[in-house]
């Protein structure tokens, strides 16, 4: 039997709110090594962990330490030793810094065996192939959120390319085909019904485990047809901390064989304000996750249409909320932040009432 584990977004910058602050400036002052022994409880005792990584991994300390959405080369050999073996490279902020932060990222990975996920490769999503313990494993990754043009350097999403992928697997065989995919709406707590048509079509198709990212907060998961879908695990390690829904997330837990899914889990992280993640045994959590699994379990296509009026209702109403907290927590951090940084956002808010 062997272990996955499967975390969700790992943000090794700096957002607009946190630059000189933020997760990248404190990784350039300390290279992670207070964080290490914690981090590393996650993924100790696994014998594959995923992450979703949210930003590129670029050769300039100081922009990694100064801008935002950069995070340092040196964050790849930091992922190593706290257990990281693969990460998906297919999301919408991996572009930040164009398609030089994107190869730096990729190279500094390979640098330290960790395996890029959702190259675009041969016109389709390069098959990351693991072999462990006798069990073959292919994994295959895809971005949904298309907030910078992709110039094909990873695996853009489309229900065709994911069955033309888990074709491919099933004609070489994987015992096991797990598919990553970067989707959905940002701070909903549900997944949309496209999202739930198409894991489950993946499911049917031959996949085995699907993994979702994107929304920074959990969503429910399921048993379906013999495979397991996590619609989305939230943020694993983020210096979004404004609310308790973008620092809660999920860290999943997978057991198989060669013949079967033995069992899985998912175990619930808690973001202090250090940005590191905490195993909590959390009654809010177990309340959340029944809650949402409840309305997951009772959608079905008759009640679609009512599904989606009150999901499109939950999304506009979580937008707004979330846009309030972040401005809140920039307004407290504001004197934290750089100078030049601070200048920066008040021209650009200055420009946008065009004064």
């Amino acid at each position: 039997t062997i272990k996955l584990t499967f975390a969700g977004d790992l943000f090794p910058g700096n957002i607009i709110e946190s630059v000189g602050i933020g997760i990248g400036s404190q990784f350039a002052k300390h290279n992670g090594k207070p964080w290490k022994s914690q981090l590393k409880e996650h993924f100790s005792k696994s014998d594959f962990g995923f992450v979703n990584l949210e930003s590129p991994l670029l050769n300039d300390r100081r922009k990694s330490q100064n801008s935002m959405f950069a995070g340092s080369i040196d964050f790849a050999e930091f992922m190593r030793d706290i257990g990281i073996t693969a990460v998906s490279v297919a999301n919408n902020h991996i572009l930040e810094h164009d398609v030089e932060g994107f190869q730096s990222t990729i190279k500094s990975l390979e640098k330290h065996s960790i395996l890029p996920i959702g190259i675009y490769k041969d016109q389709k999503s390069d098959i990351q192939r693991i072999t462990l313990k006798g069990i073959k494993l292919g994994i295959v990754g895809f971005n949904n959120i298309h907030d910078i043009k992709n110039n094909s350097q990873y695996a853009n999403y489309s229900r065709k390319s994911v069955f033309k992928a888990i074709d491919i697997m099933n004609y070489q065989k994987f015992d096991y085909k797990i598919i990553s995919i970067h989707w959905g709406d940002e701070y909903v707590n549900i997944p949309s019904s496209k999202q739930i048509d198409d894991a489950r079509a993946f499911i049917d198709k031959g996949a085995n485990i699907v993994i979702g990212h994107h929304p920074h907060t959990i969503q429910p998961f399921e048993e379906y047809n013999g495979g397991l879908i996590f619609y989305s695990l939230g943020n694993f390690m983020s210096d979004m901390i404004w609310s308790k829904n973008v620092r809660m997330g999920g860290v999943a837990n997978i057991y198989l064989n060669k013949e079967k899914i033995v069992k899985s889990n998912l175990s619930s992280v808690y973001i202090q304000d250090n940005y590191i993640p905490k195993h909590v045994n959390d009654n809010n959590f177990n309340d959340f996750l029944k809650k949402n699994e409840n309305i997951l379990n009772n959608f079905t296509h008759e009640n679609k249409s009512l599904y989606n009026k009150d999901y499109n209702k939950l999304k506009k109403n979580k937008h707004l909320l979330n846009r309030i907290w972040m401005k809140k927590i920039l307004l407290k951090n504001w004197f934290k932040l750089p100078e030049n940084h601070r200048a920066t956002i008040l021209k650009n808010i200055l420009s946008r009432f065009k004064i």
